[in-house]
Order: structure tokens, then sequence, then C-alpha cells
């Protein structure tokens, strides 16, 4: 009887284990294409981001600074 028992867990104990396999394969899968997509995210925004600093670089503006006077009064 005690022998019944212990193959029946180590066969449960088992199909657990694939399962458990199964469920981790699938999840690495998620988190590997997951990834990816940032990735590709990141590189084209960066992208982007030279792109409209390389346009904006040709023609600089400059804007107006207000100088700080310590003694001018606010109205």
């Amino acid at each position: 009887m005690q022998m019944r028992r212990v193959r029946e867990e180590t066969r449960r104990i088992r199909e657990d284990n694939v399962q458990l396999r199964k469920e981790l394969t699938a999840a690495c899968e998620e988190l590997r294409a997951s990834t990816e997509l940032l990735h590709k995210s990141l590189r084209l925004g960066f992208a982007e981001e030279d792109q409209i600093q390389r346009l904006s670089s040709g023609r600089r503006r400059s804007a107006d600074v207000l100088i700080f006077d310590p003694k001018r009064k606010v109205s």
C-alpha cells in the first residue's frame, strides 16, 4: 500500500513538473517577445529624437533671457 502511494505521488509530481516547464517556457517566450518590442520601440524613439535634433540644429534660435535684478521691486 505504501509503495502504491509513493508511485502515485511520484507520478503526480512528474505531471506537475511537465506542466510547470510548459508554463515557464511560454512565459520566457512572452518575455523575450516583449523585450524585443521594447528595444524596437526605443530604437525608433531615439532615431526620431536624433532626426528632430538634426533638423533643429540647422536653424538655432536664441531665446529672450530675463536678467535677475535683486533691487527691482515686484509690482
